[in-house]
């Protein structure tokens, strides 16, 4: 049964790794209308390989060109399910184009790695543009999120190895501590990948970390029989069975 869940995670967790790292998520661009980072149209940074790379003092400027006068514009930092607004307003001059600009310094002390940075505009032609960005700057263990990363991913994992210890009862094994510190090992695992920039924190991963983390928790807690103790006595073989006593033969009858 060990081997059978060792076997579903890596199964789960290998295909994840691979649709999480290569495929795009959805249309890059949406309506009538270009979106640029840095004077790149975005279609250039459409997997983390080919993301637009930003360090130190560096600054991402969006700009997107409509067929229709634009009423508003919003930049997010797009993490997983969460989006994180970085850059909002309203067009100035000619009201066809817009523009934002965000500072790489004001969120290097939080997180480095791979992003996706989305620009969207609403009006009379509503349109939106997306791309990969790789942030670097300070080492990732000196960030926020990638000192709690490896919080979670130390304790996870030491805690899921615990689940191979014995309980009191003979026999059975962490079945609830192996899954609980599998989980918020895997969450913290897929944070660090992040953060090293080898894979974006998309909905999938942010999905499939846990969930396969708790399957090899699972796997290491699974009741699994209690090795006998040395010196403990042997069990003693079990005694054969007595035959049993013949019937007594019937009279032949008297005379």
């Amino acid at each position: 049964m060990i081997r059978r869940l060792l076997a579903l995670a890596v199964v789960l967790g290998a295909p994840t790794v691979a649709v999480v790292g290569a495929a795009p998520v959805g249309a890059q661009s949406r309506g009538a209308c270009v979106v640029t980072v840095n004077g790149t149209p975005t279609t250039r940074a459409d997997s983390p390989g080919r993301a637009f790379e930003f360090g130190k003092g560096d600054v991402i400027e969006v700009v997107g060109t409509s067929t229709a006068p634009v009423r508003a514009y919003d930049i997010t930092l797009h993490y997983g399910f969460i989006g994180f607004p970085a850059k909002s307003g309203t067009p100035t001059g000619d009201d066809t184009r817009w523009s934002g600009e965000v500072q790489v310094d004001d969120y290097t002390p939080f997180g480095v790695g791979l992003y996706r940075v989305e620009g969207t505009s609403s009006g009379a032609a509503p349109c939106s543009g997306w791309a990969y960005v790789r942030i670097t700057g300070p080492f990732p263990l000196a960030t926020v999120a990638g000192a709690v990363a490896a919080v979670l991913a130390a304790v996870g994992i030491v805690g899921a190895l615990t689940a191979l210890r014995p309980t009191g009862q003979p026999g059975r094994g962490h079945r609830i501590r192996g899954p609980l510190f599998g989980a918020v090992g895997g969450i913290g695992i897929a944070v660090l990948l992040q953060q090293f920039a080898v894979l974006p924190m998309s909905a999938l991963l942010m999905i499939a970390a846990p969930v396969v983390g708790a399957l090899v928790g699972l796997a290491l807690g699974w009741p699994r029989p209690r090795a006998a103790s040395p010196g403990s006595p042997a069990p003693e073989p079990a005694a054969a069975a007595e035959p049993a006593d013949p019937a007594p033969a019937g009279d032949d009858g008297a005379a």
